[in-house]
């Protein structure tokens, strides 16, 4: 049930530098969730994107690009997001990009922190 999963939604703009979004969220040694291509990202802005439950993000957004790991060139090691965390982007370019990502259902479901995003 999609309204049950907790969900990250991630607007990013392209200021000059490669384009590229890289987070992780870790709670005590586990990491929760993280980009990767598993993410559904658009160039467009759809009314109520960011809400839980918003029913375009399964059937007409397109799965993010994951375009690096992190620690790749030209960003390289950023604090201590996860080494496993990938950058991504949209498949089409464009200067703003929309994306969600959910969280890992085992951390959801029974209630354990979701620590902090770095």
């Amino acid at each position: 049930n999609e309204d049950s999963i907790t969900t990250v939604a991630v607007q990013c703009r392209d200021m000059g530098w490669p384009g590229g979004i890289l987070l992780s969220v870790q709670c005590r040694d586990d990491v929760v969730f993280e980009t990767s291509g598993s993410w559904k990202c658009s160039t467009d802005s759809h009314v109520g994107w960011e809400k839980p439950g918003f029913l375009m993000y399964s059937t007409q957004w397109q799965a993010a690009k994951a375009i690096n790991k992190h620690g790749s060139p030209p960003w390289y090691t950023i604090g201590e997001i996860s080494s496993s965390a990938m950058w991504i982007w949209s498949e089409t370019a464009s200067t703003t990009v929309y994306c969600r990502g959910a969280v890992n259902e085992i951390y959801n479901t029974i209630g354990i922190c979701i620590g902090q995003i770095r």
